[in-house]
């Protein structure tokens, strides 16, 4: 709980200390560009409505299609989201009693203050779209990605943490720190190989019975042409 509070301590300062000093360099360039006042409403206006424009398919899609999700070793931070040769790491996040309470709290602070980075909506807002139903709280939780450690905690109150966050929250897209890796990830499971590859595994290779019948069956497929071949070759060339 100590090492939570000093998070949040660490997070609130920074991103003050940040919107101080984007507060300045607003000042600042307002009072040198006056006559530009309503150039710059209709901009905040533009930046406001593009909001995470972002989307990806939920974990147990995700998998279908050929996207492994794992836990990310080493990681500094639990935002610290990467994807490399068709993985998906993600820091493993556990969550307890009162993690509901303290993401909103961050979450609403980055609301508030739109000069902050947004990390952690991002993040919210990623998990989000992962999170789809209890298939994939469990295969995200199979995956080493999150770890429940909340009490009297049922499934579908579980798999409904990450909406309950996002409820109304909104974020440019260009402010969204995680726009890349969203964007390799949709790229890559919208490729064939992938899909085919994932689609041979779980349909051939995830019981040892249908990968031992698939094996006989390429087994004796070779025979046949063996057989086909060499019976075609006596006949155009028979021996002497």
């Amino acid at each position: 709980m100590l090492l939570d509070g000093c998070f949040i301590l660490h997070r609130l300062l920074k991103y003050a200390h940040i919107a101080k000093r984007e507060e300045a360099l607003e000042v600042k360039a307002s009072t040198a560009k006056d006559e530009e006042e309503e150039d710059d409403d209709w901009t905040q206006v533009q930046d406001a409505t593009v909001e995470l424009s972002e989307w990806m398919p939920c974990a147990t899609e995700l998998e279908e299609a050929g996207v492994k999700i794992r836990a990310r070793q080493g990681a500094s931070s639990f935002l610290d989201v990467g994807f490399d040769a068709g993985f998906l790491e993600i820091p493993m996040l556990q969550l307890y009693d009162y993690s509901e309470q303290l993401l909103r709290n961050l979450i609403a602070f980055e609301q508030t203050y739109p000069l902050t980075p947004g990390h952690v909506t991002a993040y919210a807002m990623l998990m989000d779209c992962l999170v789809a139903s209890s298939e994939d709280m469990r295969l995200l939780q199979l995956r080493g990605v999150l770890m429940n450690q909340m009490n009297g905690v049922r499934d579908k109150d579980q798999t409904g943490f990450f909406s309950r966050l996002c409820h109304g929250v909104h974020i440019a897209a260009d402010r969204n720190y995680l726009g890349g890796v969203i964007a390799e990830v949709n790229k890559y499971q919208q490729a064939r190989w992938p899909r085919w590859r994932a689609a041979l595994v779980r349909n051939y290779f995830s019981n040892p019975w249908v990968a031992t019948s698939l094996a006989a069956a390429v087994f004796l497929l070779a025979l046949a042409i063996m057989q086909t071949f060499f019976a075609a070759y006596s006949y155009f060339k028979p021996p002497h």
